[in-house]
């Protein structure tokens, strides 16, 4: 157990093996061999259709909504909870951030509040659960579905928490993870993305690596030449990677301890104070207990 910045990272011998071994290949970019492993066992792990790295999460929202094309006056849809990391990458392309209010003693989203404040002007609708706990997404989907808005998923707290048996990231068109230093799945700095359609996956991998080619229409889908489309370079290392496969095996028994410590913590506080209690837990949800969240009425 490795202590950093007042937390623990939980950094093995095993993790470092994996360095050692994937920093020895001839490839250490975000073109060797362990990114694509990576990305594979991300998307066996949440069953989702395809998965793609990222240098960091903030960046993955931005590629979300270059795929978009948001521009100037488009409007996004945030919780009021938000962190100023979801909000930066829509203000950076001078869209517009709209805030929902939450339910009282929850980070669900208010339903009422939400249908007001949809418009036609509303082009994209972040979720962003806080601190582990699931809020009420699949609610939230519906609506979007019936008005035509996306749903992107920010769920960098979020690392293996589950609403109805169905783990967090697969409700939403895409979702976005960081795996930065304090997360439950560490690479240092990076982030991924859940994609559940072909075109969008493609389409991202090209925004991911200045343009170059890998869309269907596209004559060679692996290897394309560099700036047939927008793309920037938002890759993350084949070093990187190789940290966050062994990280993605120990992810189950993060949250179990986890989950064990934070019970140990609420039976304890309930003993000195009955005014401190655990904030509002949805029926049908696991929580990863990225943090336990309290509270004093």
């Amino acid at each position: 157990m490795k202590k950093l910045d007042n937390c623990y990272v939980n950094i093995t011998d095993n993790d470092i093996e994996y360095i050692n071994v994937s920093i020895k290949d001839k490839m250490i970019s975000g073109k060797g061999p362990y990114t694509p492993l990576f990305e594979e066992k991300l998307a066996h792990y949440f069953g989702t259709n395809y998965s793609l790295t990222c240098s960091n999460a903030t960046l993955g929202i931005l590629m979300v909504l270059m795929l978009l094309e948001i521009k100037e006056g488009d409007e996004i849809i945030l919780p009021a909870t938000a962190p100023i990391m979801s909000v930066l990458p829509i203000i950076s392309l001078k869209a517009k951030p709209v805030f929902v209010d939450n339910e009282e003693n929850s980070f669900n989203f208010c339903i009422k509040d939400l249908s007001k404040k949809i418009t036609k002007k509303t082009k994209l609708l972040m979720n962003v659960p806080m601190w582990g706990y699931s809020n009420n997404i699949d609610e939230i989907v519906k609506i979007c579905k019936l008005k035509g808005v996306k749903v992107l998923e920010d769920n960098s707290h979020c690392h293996g928490s589950k609403l109805n048996n169905s783990y967090l990231g697969g409700f939403g068109d895409y979702s976005v993870f960081s795996t930065h230093e304090r997360k439950l799945i560490t690479t240092g700095e990076g982030g991924f993305l859940l994609i559940k359609n072909e075109v969008d996956y493609l389409k991202l991998k090209e925004i991911r690596s200045f343009g170059e080619a890998y869309s269907i229409e596209s004559n060679d889908q692996q290897y394309g030449s560099y700036g047939l489309f927008l793309g920037l370079n938002f890759k993350l290392s084949s070093i990187n990677s190789a940290i966050g496969i062994t990280q993605l095996d120990k992810l189950e028994w993060k949250i179990k301890k986890r989950t064990e410590n934070a019970n140990y913590l609420k039976t304890n506080i309930l003993k000195i104070s009955s005014k401190i209690s655990e904030i509002k837990i949805l029926d049908n949800s696991i929580n990863n207990y990225y943090s336990l969240a309290l509270l004093v009425f």
